[in-house]
């Protein structure tokens, strides 16, 4: 590949602190590679004293296979880190020992401990209290504030993510969010460790700058020497992480921290049809929060994108399956086809439609919530009874949740985990009056109500009043976020609806679920189903996007701030520039309007948004 003049200009750039701008499909990790090579070829800096930061595994492979055919073994020498593989080399060096840990049962136990700790304090909110709210709380904390240097005794949040972390260092563990905090307090608290790593750098190179949270900027600040040598390639517009953290604020604001900041756009976009091109920057153009740049198109030619209307979801997708099935009919291999969503419920509906066309689909984001494993042990006991060995893994399930130590005080010594189930059984009836057996009545009387239902109603009725009772299904109208069950329990829900006519339909939606785990991850040649979130980086021949339209995408939720809708408009920016040849968007009829037109009229350079909290 040459270079045009605009990646040649910030290649060759002078040493210092560097600021690439770099639109989708500009040649962005061609020219962080090449900036790497011009350090060491042009600059004389040792490829041992290189750093580049990457967020995933991937992109950090991707990378070293450029410098690899580029430079020849050469390129071993350059460290090639994701953030966490920098903060976890800081935290050794640093003499660090915990040990990581992804055990919900050491964190729950840890979150428990510190909520104990932290609710002795009178003004302590009640808010707090709740688990799932703390430990959501935490991991914010953990993303955005060096929390471990502050001492902030009025800051309940922080004191609790402290007391979080004592009681997890207590067990001799950290989790892989403690290693960016624990690698910033290392580095402030030994200077000779810091100076180590300032002087084993010469130049540091950050791709998708623009993802980077406020710790992991400070991280990367702590480790410059005095005059950095500091590159950083992203493009604000595909900012698209603020849930977990992520502030493109970094990027934006680069020349207020280093006043000699030499910033270079990449505006020439080498992946879309120029009509792709020109509706994205028409659309990008509503935000205001947001560095003034434009795309524009290498190719002169292309399709037109495809906008289309719909009367209702179900016939929104039945149309892109049709449509998508032509596209296969004339010899388009399904893998360079993608739907790309707002949201995994989304993705499960359009997986559900593509295969009852009998088209193959690659969908590796649906029902990989590890719930669903739970899920899929009730559906076996609705099906098969109270007495199988999947019984064990249900226990811990719904509101009537049976706590382990309780069942525990009844197991007889050394039992065998396929002989518990039957062991209740019997103990359910020689000890009717025992506590425990009226917990496991309680627990169980929802699920053997059920099974009485199976030959009078349909199967999707029987699980919704089943996730009901159990309370695995979201509150209706209410703005609360679905938990891990919530999500779970719509996939099942959507997916069982295909099985009420069926002849067998618990059986073959239980055969459903299990193929949908394992049997389609890791196909090729299969149309891929994503969200728009895990789309990002890479791109595909022909690109659907469906519901595009207000209390969709963007979420209702987004439509009152207009901070979160321009994080949807950059979301839906991103959706339109994976498309390399043509470009599918849709919407359908909805009950509930809306005084906007959504993100499809922007794309055509009408009027930009007027808040609801306005009208």
């Amino acid at each position: 590949m040459k270079a045009n003049e605009e990646q040649l200009t910030a290649i060759e750039a002078s040493l210092g602190v560097v600021r690439i701008m770099a639109g989708p499909g500009s040649g962005k990790t061609y020219v962080l590679a090449e900036r790497v090579c011009t350090l060491i070829e042009e600059h004389n800096i040792p490829p041992s004293c290189i750093l580049t930061v990457s967020f995933t595994v991937q992109a950090a492979q991707q990378l070293r296979s450029r410098l690899k055919a580029r430079l020849g073994d050469i390129a071993e020498l350059i460290e090639v880190k994701t953030l966490h593989a920098l903060a976890r080399s800081i935290c050794l060096e640093g003499g660090h020992t915990l040990r990581l840990t992804t055990s919900g049962t050491m964190i729950n136990r840890a979150l428990r401990s510190a909520l104990r700790h932290c609710q002795k304090d009178p003004s302590f909110p009640i808010d707090y209290l709740n688990e799932e709210y703390a430990i959501q709380l935490i991991d914010r904390i953990k993303q955005r504030e060096p929390y471990a240097l502050l001492d902030t005794p009025n800051r309940h949040d922080i004191q609790l993510c402290k007391a979080f972390d004592q009681n997890l260092k207590a067990m001799g563990f950290c989790t892989f969010q403690d290693l960016g905090p624990t690698a910033l307090e290392l580095l402030h608290k030994n200077p000779a460790l810091c100076q180590r790593f300032q002087q084993r750098f010469m130049a540091v190179l950050v791709d998708e700058a623009q993802d980077l949270n406020p710790l992991q900027f400070s991280l990367l600040q702590k480790i410059l020497p005095s005059n950095p040598n500091f590159t950083l390639v992203g493009d604000d517009d595909q900012a698209i992480y603020s849930w977990r953290g992520a502030d493109p604020d970094a990027l934006r604001s680069l020349p207020l921290q280093y006043p000699h900041t030499q910033t270079y756009v990449l505006s020439k976009n080498y992946r879309c049809p120029p009509a792709v091109v020109e509706a994205s920057t028409l659309l990008i153009q509503n935000n205001q929060m947001r560095y003034k740049k434009s795309l524009l198109a290498h190719r002169t030619y292309g399709e037109r994108i495809d906008f289309s209307f719909h009367e209702s979801a179900a016939l929104e997708l039945s149309s892109i399956a049709n449509r998508i099935e032509t596209l296969i009919a004339s010899g388009v291999q399904p893998n360079n086809i993608a739907i790309l969503c707002r949201s995994n419920i989304m993705c499960n509906r359009s997986a559900i439609t593509l295969q009852a066309h009998q088209i193959p689909v690659y969908a590796g984001n649906i029902l990989t919530n590890p719930i669903t494993d739970r899920f899929l042990s009730l559906l076996k006991v609705l099906h098969q009874g109270c007495t199988i060995p999947e019984c064990c893994d249900i226990f811990q399930f719904g509101k009537n949740k049976i706590p382990k130590t309780v069942i525990q005080t009844i197991l007889p010594h050394k039992i065998q985990r396929d002989e518990i189930p039957s062991f209740l059984a019997e103990f359910r009836k020689t000890h009717p009056t025992s506590p425990i057996t009226t917990l496991l009545n309680r627990f169980f009387a929802p699920i053997e109500e059920a099974r009485k239902s199976f030959l009078k109603v349909p199967l999707s009725k029987i699980l919704q009043e089943l996730f009901q009772s159990l309370d695995c299904l979201p509150t209706p109208n209410t703005d609360q976020s679905p938990s891990v069950y919530h999500k779970a329990a719509g996939d099942i829900l959507s997916m069982s609806v295909r099985f009420n006519q069926s002849l067998i339909p618990l059986p073959s939606l239980i055969s459903e679920v299990e193929t949908r785990q394992k049997g389609y991850v890791g196909k090729k040649n299969m149309v891929h189903i994503l969200t728009v979130h895990r789309s990002k980086g890479l791109e595909f021949d022909f690109v659907f996007v469906p519901s595009v339209q207000p209390g969709v995408f963007p979420p209702k939720s987004a439509l009152f701030d207009n901070s979160a809708l321009e994080e949807e408009r950059r979301l839906f920016y991103v959706a339109m520039t994976r498309c390399k040849k043509k470009l599918y968007i849709s919407h359908h009829q909805r009950k509930e309007e809306f005084p906007w037109n959504g993100f499809i009229a922007e794309c055509y350079g009408e009027s930009h948004y007027l808040p609801l909290a306005e009208m």
